[in-house]
């Protein structure tokens, strides 16, 4: 990841020395977004990691640091996880999609790392306290981009043997180290094949770029209690930013 400087570190270096409360409050303002919080779990990834005025630094402070890069305008979006942090073992961007032969009897069960993983292991259990490694899990280790500066490792697991519209809870990670794992999720295998009773469905394509993907993410965040899965089109996301030079 490139630090690439821009206006927002001479206003930075302002607030610094900065004497006037007024002036900091209003660099504060200016500079500010709807997710200066930092989101609950074990998972720290760069959505995570985000500015605090208090201390001017990113924070959690072990997982990242300021890397501006070009685009980015507050400094909770030049936060990023650190290259040397533990946080790049951990599993990030976790995806679910249906598998299995017949409906409901599987699911595949996606994350990524920024640092190779050589044990990946997916647990499994009906009740959050009780999950169990599933040994049985055919799981693929794929690298779709990397440069000097950047490497991201995505890993695909299938589970297989599951009972139709049932609720499941799942953890992601490392077979040994408890550090790198995720917090513990919970998904719903589809209905039988059959079943005809209603569902709602939300369906939508093309992530976009930039504020635009934020938008989307949020909106179909929004909706987790009030649709049973969700149909995409496609384009969920990009390897290089083919977008910014094309």
């Amino acid at each position: 990841m490139r630090a690439v400087s821009v206006s927002v570190a001479a206003a930075l270096c302002s607030i610094v020395s900065g004497k006037s409360d007024g002036f900091v409050d209003h660099l504060k303002h200016f500079f500010s977004d709807d997710d200066n919080l930092a989101v609950s779990g074990s998972a720290v990834d760069d959505d995570k990691c985000v500015y605090d005025w208090s201390s001017l630094s990113c924070t959690p402070e072990a997982s990242c640091s300021l890397q501006y890069q070009f685009g980015d305008v507050t400094p909770s979006q030049a936060c990023r996880v650190s290259d040397t942090s533990n946080a790049t073992k951990v599993p990030q961007q976790l995806h679910l999609a249906f598998a299995g032969r017949e409906a409901g009897t599987g699911m595949a069960i996606s994350w990524t790392t920024f640092k190779l993983d050589s044990e990946p292991t997916v647990w499994l259990g009906r009740t959050e306290a009780k999950l169990k490694v599933v040994a049985d899990a055919t799981i693929e280790t794929k690298s779709y981009y990397k440069d000097d500066d950047y490497e991201l490792y995505s890993y695909h697991a299938v589970v297989s043997g599951l009972k139709a519209n049932t609720k499941y809870f799942y953890k992601v990670g490392n077979a040994k180290n408890k550090h790198y794992r995720s917090g513990v999720s919970s998904f719903t295998t589809a209905r039988a094949a059959g079943d005809e009773s209603s569902f709602i469905v939300a369906v939508y394509g093309d992530m976009g770029a930039d504020d635009n993907s934020v938008a989307t993410n949020k909106y179909v965040n929004s909706l987790v209690d009030e649709v049973d899965f969700v149909y995409h089109l496609g384009d969920i996301s990009y390897a290089d930013n083919a977008f910014l030079t094309a």
